[in-house]
């Protein structure tokens, strides 16, 4: 009895340094893959942030492309509108040489 006892005892310790074992085991596996996948999270949120900053620098070009273009227009139209002035002065001033 008294031995039948003592391997029961041994049996139940071994059971349950195996069910640690098993459980530790367990538990490093899960810490593992909640790893790997906050890895991946971070990896994708890098993208994401990447992608993010691209666009972001695209459309400043974009809007730097827009402004340039307006103020070329604008300052074409001045030129434009200046260029007829004078024509506009000079037609002014053989018509008034032709008055007289």
């Amino acid at each position: 009895r008294e031995a039948s006892l003592a391997w029961y005892r041994s049996q139940r310790s071994s059971r349950r340094e195996a069910s640690l074992a098993l459980n530790s085991l367990l538990t490093r596996k899960r810490e593992e893959r909640t790893r790997q996948e906050q890895l991946a999270r971070q990896g994708k949120e890098a993208e994401y942030v990447a992608r993010k900053l691209k666009a972001e620098e695209k459309s400043r070009q974009l809007a730097v492309e827009e402004m340039r273009r307006k103020r070329e227009q604008k300052w074409k139209e001045h030129k434009q509108k200046k260029r007829n002035r004078f024509k506009q002065t000079v037609l002014w001033e053989e018509i008034r040489s032709l008055v007289r």
